[in-house]
């Protein structure tokens, strides 16, 4: 059928087409085969392309044509590994795990490879003949249990983000393979004890310091070559390098040089799948796969934001503070001082994807878990403080979101959060996947709605004292002269979370009337829940674009996805009314959080839809 180019539907299916060309579904064989008898052209997620009609497209992910968002829930790391607790994902329930990420509708989860602190055999990438590790030799059965993950989750439509090393997680470094058992042969074909000395040097070791040093960073390699032979052929993978890398005592800069050294294994492990000559067998993207970084810290973020083979820059927590200790005598002190939020708001305005993969894990209390107050009481292991932070990071033009979370535990008044937690970020993940992703943008200064400053890190100003609460805020919009115009604002009424003095071991208080004391160094949200006193908000609308149009007018519940009220709004340039009076809206009264979504009408004049699309696009 011939397109009727003079219908408003024409140029809204012309922004969709957009991303990579189609790859292949899920192939059961992919499970026990592995990639040995693909026989197809492999597209993974890519990032999308930005064109004159679809300006943000590249901050978003694309798959087989669509242009997306990824939401997930990682029920911690380790859905491949073995005897891990029943509270986590691992080797004999992820499939029941990743059936209910699926069914909340989330398309993302993460998985760690290799854990420098690991001992138990099962859970190592090499081989083991009951006292060492022979770091040359690999142990199949652990990557047949990680290959079966990872097509698990693509026969569930879920992406994967494969994390190749967390150099710092787990208990026995000087029991593992890395600091302390394991072997490779020497020169005369003798078995060599080598190590690293502390798991700071597994990412920043110098070869004045260690003499194995090029021993250890080849096992590195050799992991890395492995996890790409088992997994190159999985369109859902995105490479990241690595998990926490950045540590208070190593100058970040030494650290990125590492990430680019693994990062350049990676691409030459993929370059052997990518002969665009074998017509016989199947072949990898000449662009590969997605590859993400994770710093701490600003240092390491500048290092690659402008980098082009860095795709994905990922964060951690809301907000990170935590002071750092000199690498060496004479050297300055290395803090660690970028979370999540910080690294969008801070950098958002770079053409690059940003990721937050890990936060306080819920259902958990204390300093790890989540933290809330309702009607001014504290509970914690609530799932609020998680919906408001993945809210506000998605509606700062965030590319993935993925909570760090369990499966069960916590107090009573939790016991349900993992549930929650699923069906909640569900709820936003087909949000967002419903929207024109590819032309909204976002920004700290709306000209269309008047906005209280944005809460600065402790202070009081703006502080609802009555609810000890600040309202957080983050906004979403089309080009003002763009066709079908959209508007989104999200709001939470939260704290920051404070430390009764400086130090890690400081026991957490409240944000209060005065502030804070310090702010906690790995922070994230107080949601202050108040059902009893609930809040209402009363805007001004400023500006929605030279054009008149009508605008439905929703508000829209976080947590269930309802629209909780809703209204019509015709606006006026000429005199900057609204339904010829003044341009305010009042929203429904709500306990915590709430999103407004305003969005056109379309145009029923064929003219006017051409020349807003055309007036639109900047080469035109």
């Amino acid at each position: 059928m011939v397109p009727n180019l003079s219908t408003p539907i024409f140029w809204i299916a012309a922004v969709a087409v957009l991303g990579t060309a189609p790859s292949f579904g899920a192939d059961p064989a992919g499970a026990t085969q592995g990639c040995l008898n693909v026989r197809r052209s492999i597209v993974p997620i890519k990032i999308a392309r930005s064109d004159a009609a679809s300006p943000s497209a590249s901050r978003y992910f694309s798959y087989r044509g669509r242009t997306l968002a990824l939401v997930g829930v990682s029920a911690d790391n380790g859905c491949h590994l073995k005897g891990l607790p029943a509270n986590q994902c691992h080797a004999d329930n992820y499939e029941r795990t990743l059936n209910a990420a699926a069914k909340a509708g989330l398309n993302k989860i993460r998985l760690w490879v290799v854990l420098a602190g690991e001992r138990r055999p099962s859970n190592v990438p090499f081989a083991f003949d009951g006292k060492q590790w022979r770091l040359d030799q690999k142990n199949q059965a652990y990557f047949d249990s990680l290959r079966r993950v990872v097509a698990y989750a693509q026969s569930r439509d879920l992406f994967v983000e494969v994390t190749l090393f967390a150099p710092f997680e787990g208990e026995h470094f000087t029991a593992g393979p890395w600091g302390g058992k394991g072997r490779v042969p020497d020169e005369n074909g003798e078995l060599k004890g080598i190590r690293f000395p502390s798991p700071r040097d597994f990412v920043a070791g110098d070869a004045r310091e260690i003499a194995d040093i090029e021993r250890l960073q080849a096992a590195q390699k050799r992991v890395i070559d492995w996890t790409v032979d088992e997994l190159w052929c999985f369109d859902n993978v995105i490479w990241e390098i690595a998990n926490e890398p950045e540590h208070p005592e190593v100058d970040p800069r030494r650290v990125a040089v590492w990430q680019r050294e693994r990062i350049r294994d990676v691409r030459t492990a993929e370059a052997r799948y990518q002969s665009a000559k074998d017509k016989v067998n199947g072949s990898l993207d000449l662009g590969g796969h997605l590859i993400a970084v994770q710093p701490f810290t600003n240092t390491g973020a500048l290092e690659f934001l402008d980098d082009p083979e860095v795709d994905l820059i990922n964060g951690h927590y809301a907000t990170v503070r935590r002071a750092g200790r000199r690498e060496k005598s004479g050297s300055p002190p290395i803090a660690l001082d970028l979370g999540a939020l910080s690294l969008i708001q801070r950098y958002g305005d770079r053409t690059k994807l940003f990721g937050w993969n890990e936060t306080k894990i819920t259902p958990l209390g204390g300093k790890a878990g989540t933290r809330a107050h309702r009607n001014g009481v504290l509970v914690e292991g609530l799932p609020d403080p998680v919906r408001a932070e993945a809210w506000e990071f998605l509606f700062s033009q965030g590319a993935a979101y993925d909570h760090f979370g369990y499966l069960a535990g916590g107090n009573a008044s939790a016991a349900s959060t993992p549930r929650q937690i699923r069906r909640q970020l569900g709820v936003l993940s087909k949000f967002m996947n419903a929207l024109p992703l590819a032309r909204l943008r976002a920004t700290h200064a709306p000209s269309w709605i008047a906005l209280d400053p944005y809460p600065r890190e402790g202070s009081i100003e703006g502080l609802d004292s009555a609810r000890v609460s600040h309202r957080y805020w983050a906004a979403l919009e089309t080009p003002p002269d763009a066709p079908n115009r959209r508007f989104l604002l999200y709001f939470h009424h939260s704290t920051m979370r404070c430390a009764a003095h400086a130090g890690d071991n400081a026991p957490e208080v409240d944000f209060g009337a005065n502030g804070c004391p310090n702010p906690l160094g790995f922070n994230a949200y107080d949601a202050r829940l108040w059902p009893a006193r609930p809040y209402q908000a009363r805007l001004r609308l400023r500006d929605l674009g030279p054009s008149p149009g009508t605008f439905e007018v929703r508000w829209i519940d976080p947590k269930s996805g309802r629209v909780a009220a809703s209204s019509v709004l015709r606006w006026d340039p000429k005199s900057e009314r609204c339904n010829g009076g003044a341009c305010e809206i009042t929203s429904p009264r709500y306990e915590f959080d709430i999103a407004l979504h305003l969005e056109e009408r379309p145009l029923t004049n064929p003219a006017e839809t051409r020349r807003r699309f055309f007036r639109f696009r900047p080469n035109s």
